[in-house]
């Protein structure tokens, strides 16, 4: 065997608890004792978040410091009418759509322009998603006799070009944002209501809404996707259940989610960087999938009904729950229990787990994460498309917890490799590609 370059660092510690549930802290600094809806919420890095509520005097709120002061957006009267959806690329750069309009501000929310308004194509929006200064897209329901509105920017929102003219006639989401979701510019994903279909279908478009092709009949009250391949929608009343698909909506599996509350769905948010970890919302429960929805657990964050409408991640630990009547929760640990002791974490995995490599493909480090139950020998090793053995980068002894570990592959060509983790009884195996 060749010892190729590489490096580990583990982050692990002794455990602090058995229980699988994040650690959601109510926030309150700056904010309204209370509100009746929580519309949306968007944030960027682990401390920056803004919500839309619909409360009074001010209806928008942002933090840049982790929730611990809010503050109120200025110029309200940039708002007749209520915010739906909001989108944010940085503290600076914001963008809301009422049920009429398309706004924006560039200094944080002191001020707001007018970017969209034309009742003539659309009287109500029901999203918004920019992917970075320039390029975003929303979407509005369709005027009677006509199509939705697809609008596309390419210039943070100077101009808005609608895609859709003859797609969808009288089509509209039935709801507000949950049912809409553009993983990129070219590929979106809508469940529609009204029109002649009979029963409602998802549909999908792969060149920024000029067209659309049904995949899926029935659907549900949220659509959520990954990528644009992995993506879930909930179905069901009054008890959920999980329609998902791994190809982009060719092919869908059902799964029951028995151990909720009836509630009507409002939220499915994935985990970034690992499509595995699947967080859901109601009004009655807060659910959480560490198996890409095959299982559910329910997640304990106060008492009484949750509440829940809209959760935002922008990384694996750090994550917002909006819910109604004046609620807020923040979380740093995601799906884990976290006391730091120097530069560690201390987790108490439920089980084993290999996760998928990050980033991927990679150029020339790469990074693995594994989860195991209990202490046992473990190994981790690397192999080629011939599999031949290239590196060992675990072997021996592991108590319980969470590794994560860095390897170093500067010194192989590029291809295709394959990893496999090996703890007691449990062996698992992914792909991942070095490219030079």
């Amino acid at each position: 065997m060749k010892t190729k370059h590489w490096f580990l660092t583990f982050f692990f510690i002794v455990a602090v608890s058995a229980s699988g549930n994040a650690q959601w802290v109510k926030q309150s600094g700056g904010l309204p004792s209370t509100w009746l809806v929580g519309d949306a919420i968007d944030a960027v890095g682990p401390s920056a978040a803004v919500i839309a509520v619909r409360a009074a005097p001010a209806m928008m709120y942002m933090t840049s410091d982790g929730g611990a002061h809010f503050r109120a957006l200025k110029d309200p009267s940039a708002f007749p009418d209520l915010p739906v959806d909001v989108s944010m690329t940085d503290t600076l750069h914001i963008w809301v759509v009422t049920p009429s309009r398309i706004l924006a501000t560039t200094n944080g929310g002191t001020s707001w322009q007018q970017q969209f308004y034309d009742t003539t194509q659309t009287q109500f929006f029901d999203y918004v998603k920019m992917f970075d200064l320039n390029n975003g897209v929303a979407v509005g329901d369709a005027n009677a006799g006509k199509q939705p509105a697809i609008l596309q920017t390419v210039d943070g929102g100077a101009h808005w070009t609608n895609m859709n003219t003859s797609s969808l006639p009288n089509m509209v989401s039935g709801d507000m944002w949950r049912r809409i979701d553009f993983v990129n510019k070219s590929v979106g994903y809508f469940y529609t209501s009204g029109g002649s279909d009979n029963p409602q279908k998802t549909y999908k478009t792969t060149n920024g809404g000029a067209s659309w092709s049904p995949v899926l009949s029935g659907g549900g009250t949220i659509l959520r996707f990954y990528n644009e391949q992995i993506g879930f929608e909930r179905g069901g009343y009054p008890l959920p259940q999980i329609y998902r698909t791994f190809n982009g909506g060719i092919t869908w599996d059902t799964i029951a989610v028995n151990n909720a509350q009836p509630g009507w769905g409002n939220d499915i948010e994935f985990l970034p960087g690992n499509p595995a970890r699947v967080w859901y919302t109601d009004y009655n429960n807060l659910l959480f999938s560490s198996d890409t929805g095959r299982t559910w657990s329910q997640q304990v964050i106060d008492t009484g009904k949750v509440f829940g409408r809209d959760i935002v991640f922008t990384d694996a630990t750090h994550g917002w729950l909006l819910c109604d009547n004046g609620r807020l929760y923040r979380t740093v640990n995601g799906n884990q229990i976290v006391s730091s002791v120097g530069n560690a974490e201390a987790v108490v995995p439920s089980g084993f787990q290999l996760e998928q490599n990050y980033p991927n493909p990679f150029n020339p480090t790469t990074n693995f994460e594994f989860r195991i139950g209990n202490c046992g020998s473990v190994s981790l090793k690397v192999f080629d498309v011939l599999g031949r053995e290239v590196a060992t980068l675990v072997n021996g002894m592991r108590p319980a917890g969470v590794y994560k570990v860095r390897w170093d592959a500067s010194s192989l060509p590029s291809g295709v490799y394959f990893y496999r983790l090996q703890a007691g009884g449990f062996t698992q195996s992914r792909a991942m590609v070095l490219m030079k």
